[in-house]
């Protein structure tokens, strides 16, 4: 079932049969979508049928009052440590010579990946 903090949405007969037809799918699935709906309602103050109310101009406003939300929350545009394994260490080295092979001087304060004239790299077996 889903987590216990947001299962009073499951109350609402409309919002139980969107979450029993998720499952349908998956469980885990369902349960994330229900934990983001009620985290949705919770910080903007609405019920799930309020939020469907809404005018078609309102979702950009709301989303807008979300991400004021998270700014203030310090969980906007901020950079952070992630960690690599092995292989993706092994990619993002390779990713970094060809850049310093093509030119491209890397500072300590380079940015790890950059949009202008990087290509995609794209593997369909990467973990075999």
């Amino acid at each position: 079932m889903a987590k216990a903090t947001y299962a009073y949405l499951l109350k609402d007969a409309d919002v139980k049969r969107w979450y029993e037809n998720v499952t349908r799918g998956l469980r885990v699935t369902a349960d994330v979508y229900l934990r983001k709906l009620g985290w949705v309602c919770k910080h903007l103050n609405l019920k799930p049928k309020e939020l469907l109310g809404k005018s078609e101009k309102e979702p950009g406003i709301l989303l807008a009052d979300l991400v004021a939300y998270l700014e203030c929350e310090g969980k906007a545009g901020h950079q952070y440590f992630t960690f690599l394994g092995e292989e993706g260490c092994e990619y993002l080295k390779d990713y970094l010579e060809s850049r310093l092979k093509e030119g491209e001087k890397l500072m300590p304060d380079s940015p790890v990946l950059t949009p202008k004239g990087a290509p995609f790299k794209h593997e369909t077996l990467i973990g075999n």
